[in-house]
């Protein structure tokens, strides 16, 4: 709405200005000069405060979800602890339907967990309240242990599925390990989720300069350009074949890694390809090179 008035007007003055330096009309053009002037003020006014209820409404939006998911933590966690309750009575143990049941609640339940805790997570980190516990950290480290990490979520993943790359060189960074293991850990899961039933993943980095670049490739579907910008919104999804098929997901991974690269003054970049795949790139500033 403030631009709709701040374009015309500003042209408009710039005309009335123009036309005021001649000596006829004087009185009148000064008045339109005037108008028009307050109508550019009008503008900027209408600007401001259209910006300014767009941040308060994102600021409502993060502390309602972390209201909403404070209040869906303690039912969840009673729920998690009755079903556990159940599957250790042996009356239960003996009935195989039963059994799965209970099994299914259980793994939905901490589905649900994991889901109000990213939620309360990614509103920690837009209220400014997340603290990151920067150090000296070797990089070899932190990709071991995402690796680990993965490789154990995934535990029948294919032979083959994950190629990681590494150079004989160590390096450090000024990190907190496990924000950055949480980031590329989110990435390692899109990437794994995203992709078809053949899957090949690639993790590399290497060292070139004062820099750090990480690569986490996929053979998945791609992501189409005018998507770019919008993945790292949160609870944004690619509306793609998996997505309609029903891939688990919240929308939030993205955003939160998103969060944790700028603390850390980290850059990322996205290349894709319909059909041929995704790799992120990730730019880390080293502190320090160890061969």
């Amino acid at each position: 709405m403030g631009l709709l008035v701040l374009l015309p007007s500003l042209g408009m003055m710039v005309f009335a200005i123009s036309a005021a330096l001649s000596p006829s009309y004087v009185h009148l053009k000064v008045i339109l000069s005037v108008v028009f002037g307050l109508l550019f003020c009008l503008g900027i006014f209408l600007s401001i405060r259209s910006h300014y209820k767009q941040i308060r409404l994102s600021r409502l939006q993060t502390d309602f979800l972390s209201h909403i998911s404070h209040d869906l933590r303690t039912p969840l966690t009673s729920i998690r602890l009755f079903v556990e309750t159940l599957q250790m009575q042996p009356s239960y143990q003996n009935q195989p339907d039963t059994t799965e049941c209970l099994k299914l609640l259980a793994q939905e339940t901490e589905r649900l967990s994991l889901m109000v805790e990213r939620i309360l997570e990614l509103a920690r980190m837009e209220s400014g309240k997340k603290q990151y516990h920067l150090k000296p950290t070797p990089l070899l480290s932190i990709f071991q242990n995402t690796i680990n990490a993965f490789r154990a979520s995934h535990l029948f993943i294919q032979e083959g599925a994950l190629q990681v790359t590494y150079p004989l060189e160590h390096v450090w960074m000024m990190a907190d390990a496990g924000a950055i293991t949480e980031a590329l850990l989110n990435i390692l899961d899109n990437a794994y989720k995203y992709t078809g039933e053949h899957k090949h993943i690639e993790f590399t980095y290497e060292c070139t300069g004062t820099h750090i670049l990480v690569c986490i490739k996929d053979n998945g579907f791609g992501i189409q350009k005018q998507e770019f910008k919008r993945i790292f919104d949160k609870f944004y999804r690619i509306d793609n074949l998996l997505s309609r098929k029903g891939a688990a997901g919240s929308g939030l991974g993205l955003s939160i890694v998103k969060h944790i690269l700028t603390a850390h003054q980290a850059r990322i970049e996205i290349e894709s390809e319909q059909n041929k795949g995704t790799c992120f790139k990730i730019h880390f500033k080293m502190s320090a090179r160890k061969d």
